[in-house]
């Protein structure tokens, strides 16, 4: 609340007096400065409604956007879990047909070249005996199919080391 100077006598009125109370004139300030001020008045007004018609505005544009992000996150997941799937079959597959085959049906002996002979003799003695079933059309037994290193393929006693091995494990 200001002070201001009466527009008829000229003495101190309060800006919101409807009246002087020193000389009675019903409008203290002039009309042109009540109008100003009413204008000022009614433009602050109208920038408050614009102010809450904006704020109203954004939070609804707030609301619709973490809508549509909770949507698009309802959404995405399944196929997320679609790529994901597609992408560790794709690698199971490559892996499989790219890569040696770690489970084989033959195991091959660490050689030893200390005593070759009795080596070889050794190896024929305790896994020949499938090389002689299969050759004579015999199956074998389970976890006997062992490959018999290359140096030891041509050794002597081979067919009596396997025939002993076999009787031996009747």
């Amino acid at each position: 609340m200001a002070m201001i100077n009466c527009s008829e006598c000229g003495n101190q009125v309060s800006d919101q007096a409807l009246t002087c109370p020193h000389c009675g004139i019903s409008s203290p300030i002039s009309l042109e400065e009540r109008n100003k001020r009413e204008e000022e008045l009614r433009l602050i007004e109208e920038e408050r409604i614009k102010q809450e018609e904006w704020e109203k505005i954004i939070e609804e544009e707030l609301k619709k956007k973490k809508e549509i992000a909770n949507q698009m996150r309802k959404k995405s997941n399944p196929i997320l879990f679609a790529i994901a799937g597609g992408m560790t079959l794709i690698w199971y597959f490559a892996y499989s047909y790219f890569t040696p085959n770690i489970r084989s049906n033959v195991n091959t002996p660490s050689v030893s070249t200390s005593n070759n002979s009795s080596y070889c003799y050794d190896m024929w003695y305790k896994y020949g005996s499938c090389v002689y079933r299969s050759s004579n059309g015999l199956p074998c037994k389970s976890g006997t199919d062992v490959s018999i290193p290359t140096e030891c393929q041509n050794f002597a006693g081979k067919n009596e080391a396997s025939k002993a091995g076999m009787l031996s494990s009747r």
